[in-house]
């Protein structure tokens, strides 16, 4: 609103400026009747017109428009960037096709989507592919993984991974791959049967993330973001990067990952599950900082224990992570949250209620 205000002062500015000159000018040539006075005056708007009136309509055009939404289109090779973010990449990987059983080779099964500044744009695998290597070429460009939680559309998760990103870019001033991974949460009937059954596709949906990710490079900076059962298949993918095995799934020996960091939103898994021998037991085996914001009064958290009334587990964004479970070699912070998000299980809650999301930023980025 300031914004639009300033232009709309600017504009008054330069038509008062329009006035005085074509004012001081007019009782100048009033004294006179040659002819030579009244070129000069036709010369004097032509100016006019040529100069003041162009800068008048761009910043009505520019008013308008209003402001952009994000900027993301990459700069072609030797160009330079020209702007901040203009070297960026926004992808949404959609994997809401796939099967809960897991399957070889999903990824040319998978949806590819980029964002720029007119909306996205279908491409298919080989061009995330080949985004992938070019992150190799514009080191230190870092890779930003996003992964959402239940109940969450197509369309919401595109839109809250431009608003984490529109947050990170403020943060950072490297260049940086951010991907939007879009997973098969939408509502099933029932709330007991969609939350078991969600539960049961965590495990596929972590070795459907470890199949698009092992086209990142290893020696590239990775971060993952999840909120809710988000954080289920981040933990999942992290253990089967460390070797692990996941529900009996393990993947051949991958080259280590020289920097990875973590930040959990509302976790929604057992937080005894980072026990060594446990489900996530290795997860952390390559982490370097971890953020877990967790809220304490979070009322779907609360009943997280019904999922296993023998176990009755207790979910990490409920009660946070013990220290006895992290790895020696990682730096964890967690913050709760309840006095900033509320008795809410909500996402946005977090993204723009909770100052501590933005504070924490800087420790997923590794700065």
């Amino acid at each position: 609103m300031n914004k639009h205000l300033h232009k709309e002062r600017r504009h008054k500015a330069l038509r008062r400026e329009l006035a005085e000159k074509f004012s001081s000018f007019e009782l100048r040539l009033c004294c006179t009747s040659e002819p030579r006075g009244l070129a000069l005056l036709f010369l004097f708007l032509a100016v006019v017109f040529t100069t003041t009136l162009p800068r008048l309509r761009a910043e009505d055009n520019s008013l308008r428009a209003g402001p952009k939404q994000f900027s993301t289109e990459s700069s072609g090779e030797g160009s330079g960037q020209d702007s901040q973010g203009s070297l960026d990449s926004i992808w949404e990987v959609n994997a809401r096709a796939l099967p809960a059983e897991t399957i070889l080779n999903p990824v040319p099964r998978m949806r590819f989507r980029r964002a720029f500044q007119t909306g996205w744009q279908e491409y298919d695998a080989l061009s995330f592919v080949s985004d992938c290597e070019a992150c190799e070429r514009l080191r230190p460009r870092k890779t930003i993984v996003y992964v959402h939680g239940n109940w969450t559309s197509q369309r919401d998760a595109q839109e809250r991974g431009l608003t984490i990103y529109d947050k990170i870019r403020s943060t950072i001033s490297e260049p940086i791959q951010f991907i939007i991974y879009s997973w098969a949460s939408d509502r099933v009937s029932g709330l007991t049967k969609d939350v078991r059954r969600k539960r049961e596709r965590l495990n596929g949906e972590s070795y459907y993330l470890s199949q698009v990710l092992r086209f990142v490079d290893p020696d590239s900076s990775l971060s993952l973001i999840g909120f809710s059962f988000g954080t289920g298949v981040a933990c999942g993918f992290l253990q089967l990067e460390a070797g692990g095995e996941l529900g009996g799934i393990r993947l051949i020996s991958n080259k280590p990952r020289q920097e990875v960091n973590l930040m959990f939103l509302a976790a929604a898994f057992d937080r005894a599950d980072l026990e060594s021998g446990r489900q996530y037991g290795h997860a952390l085996d390559q982490v370097d900082r971890l953020v877990n914001l967790y809220n304490s009064v979070d009322p779907a958290l609360k009943r997280f224990r019904i999922l296993d009334r023998k176990a009755e587990p207790i979910a990490a964004g409920f009660a946070g992570v013990p220290p006895t479970r992290t790895q020696a070699n990682t730096r964890y912070y967690q913050i709760d949250c309840t006095h900033m998000v509320g008795r809410s299980h909500s996402e946005l809650a977090y993204i723009r209620q909770c100052t501590a999301f933005d504070q924490s930023l800087p420790s997923l980025l590794g700065l």
